[in-house]
């Protein structure tokens, strides 16, 4: 009799909590932008159609373009993720733009994290080609066209997550320990979390940090890198010291004053129901990071997820802010012409 009230119960407490957390949105902060300020723009690519999953950007130093690593997860197939180049003075025209595909890009691609070097030159990204596996791939951008250079895979990297170039290096986030499910990258506070250095030269890594709460996003200017931890919401040095942010971090742009444009979730709960398909919207927390300072000015906060759910990066480019999601489609826009 006690099995089977265990057996009932356990299930509907899951329910219960699940049900909890969809009806109680994190308490919303004061943002420079309002709804009313902020549009959200299809983004359709030649013989693709509209995008959903764009998880990432990476502007390019004129100031103006975007790649875009767009993943739709819940295609069965890579036909509608790939990375792509757009304009954002597009984006400020109105509400739907046209992307360029970036040819050369080997395949299946479904693209993760993506990373250009200071000078706009060379390109990486994290390829997720099949579940369960990951690769690094780096090359040569010029224009639309990508020219691999090198390529690196194997168990160590089955839980790459973003990458940032260090000179023709990179630097590449382990957000867990283990390629498979485990206790210990579970458990709350788990510093599981690591970050690889690959020498593209030799084609070779090794690490760089470990102890890490879920490192995410990671970004250099050269000199100072800094490391999203989603888990430990806060944005951490690699030669030491941190800042606390309204959320947890995720992926990372610079801007063009050398502050951090950072998308976070305040409540990682609904976002891991969000892209496990249980939930259907999700928290967008934008914010400006300025670690120099230790401050974080939030861009926009949507704590229902109502106008862009989930959103897990940002971006400042041509005036406009522009965030990107691994699920919704489109991209959001704040500011510009409405």
């Amino acid at each position: 009799m006690n099995r089977m009230v265990l057996a009932l119960g356990l299930p509907l407490l899951a329910i219960t909590l699940v049900a909890l957390f969809l009806t109680n949105t994190p308490a919303p902060v004061e943002a420079r932008y309002a709804a009313r300020d902020c549009r959200v723009v299809e983004v359709t690519a030649p013989g693709i159609g509209p995008l959903a999953g764009i998880e990432d950007l990476a502007p390019l130093p004129d100031g103006a373009t975007l790649v875009l690593s767009a993943d739709d997860r819940r295609a069965t197939d890579a036909r509608r993720s790939g990375l792509f180049l757009a304009d954002a003075r597009d984006l400020a025209a109105g509400s739907r733009i046209t992307v360029t595909p970036i040819e050369g890009v080997p395949e299946p691609t479904r693209p993760h994290g993506v990373s250009v070097d200071l000078a706009g030159e060379l390109l990486a990204f994290v390829n997720r080609p099949a579940p369960g596996e990951a690769e690094v791939v780096w090359g040569r951008l010029d224009g639309a066209r990508f020219e691999r250079l090198g390529r690196l895979a194997g168990e160590t990297l089955c839980r790459a997550n973003d990458l940032a170039f260090l000179g023709t290096d990179l630097l590449v986030t382990l957000d867990r320990g283990s390629c498979g499910l485990s206790a210990a990258d579970l458990v709350p506070g788990s510093t599981t979390g690591s970050v690889l250095h690959i020498r593209t030269a030799a084609g070779s890594a090794d690490l760089r940090a470990e102890g890490l709460e879920f490192p995410n996003g990671i970004i250099t200017d050269g000199i100072e890198v800094s490391i999203a931890e989603t888990r430990g919401a806060r944005l951490s040095l690699l030669g030491g010291g941190a800042m606390r942010l309204p959320g947890g971090p995720d992926n990372l742009t610079r801007t063009a004053d050398g502050r951090i444009a950072v998308a976070l979730h305040p409540d990682l709960f609904r976002i891991a129901l969000y892209r496990w398909g249980l939930a259907g919207h999700a928290p967008t927390r934008l914010a400006l990071a300025n670690p120099a300072q230790g401050t974080a000015d939030v861009l926009f906060d949507d704590p229902g997820g109502a106008l862009f759910s989930g959103a897990s990066v940002a971006a400042i480019v041509n005036g406009l802010t522009v965030a990107g999601s691994p699920i919704a489609p489109g991209l959001l826009v704040c500011g510009g012409r409405g």
